[in-house]
């Protein structure tokens, strides 16, 4: 395989994988080289391997729930060894490996996300009293048909600790607590093969996946750790009325922006 050469690997939510690297040596006193690489190359795949448990445990589903309470070795099991190296001067072997966050299988979405019969994924309640609710002065725009969903909550981070937080099920709330687009907006189906939401740090660029003519609102408030964006009544009522008209939360074209979203370092791909 080839070698991934001065590449960074970004967060979950922006690659949409997890990736880690692993690392393993010859024993001592192996008279076969061969075996001595191909047990440096087994050791490598169980160190990277136990990385990516520990990754995708920590990966949370929503602000209350990750993925270490559910089902993460058959997952682990699947992951792709994508670049691998060997330093016959150390004895070194180096393997990077991945796991698609999204697919119908071997993907954490599938064990994540997928909702068996009778089973809900718990959103937690909000806590508005921590959110002052403006009250917007523009009026309506005429009904459009709006290709996806847009919220921004950029103005309401000031540093990195209260940042807007990646989970894989958020919850989009209006001040009243009601949900305006949560896990069960979206089928099955499409929670497993492509997720809720697309996280991003600027509007520009997230027409991948809100399409050509998305409507973009600015979030009030966030709740539940920063996962959860608060609309103002007003917005939340325009959301919920140009969806009746064109369908984008059921698509799951929705994409939340935050200035500095919360990442979490990943290994670097070797050179």
């Amino acid at each position: 395989r080839s070698v991934y050469a001065n590449h960074a690997a970004e967060p979950w939510w922006a690659s949409e994988t997890v990736v880690a690297t692993g690392n393993g040596f010859i024993p001592g006193r192996i008279d076969n080289p061969e075996h001595g690489k191909f047990l440096a190359r087994e050791a490598a795949i169980m160190d990277a391997s136990r990385k990516l448990a520990e990754k995708v445990a920590g990966i949370h589903i929503t602000a209350s729930e990750t993925v270490a309470k559910r089902e993460v070795r058959a997952v682990i099991k699947g992951a792709e060894v994508v670049a691998e190296k060997f330093e016959s001067a150390t004895g070194r072997y180096t393997v990077v490996m991945e796991v698609p966050l999204y697919g119908i299988s071997n993907s954490i979405s599938s064990v994540a996300l997928k909702k068996q019969e009778g089973e809900e994924i718990a959103q937690p309640p909000g806590n508005f009293d921590e959110v002052e609710i403006p009250q917007p002065t523009d009026l309506f725009e005429d009904d459009g048909e709006y290709t996806g969903l847009i919220v921004d909550c950029r103005d309401l981070t000031e540093t990195e600790k209260n940042a807007l937080r990646p989970v894989l099920a958020p919850t989009i709330k209006g001040a009243d607590d009601q949900n305006i687009y949560s896990i069960d907006d979206v089928s099955p189906a499409r929670l497993v093969e492509q997720g809720m939401v697309s996280y991003a740090d600027e509007t520009q660029g997230s027409r991948a996946r809100a399409g050509e003519r998305p409507l973009v609102l600015k979030a009030a408030g966030l709740v539940d750790g920063n996962t959860t964006p608060v609309l103002s009544p007003l917005d939340a009522e325009r959301v919920l009325r140009e969806n009746r008209a064109s369908h984008f939360l059921s698509r799951g074209a929705v994409v939340l922006v935050g200035m500095n979203v919360m990442a979490e370092s990943d290994d670097d791909y070797f050179v």
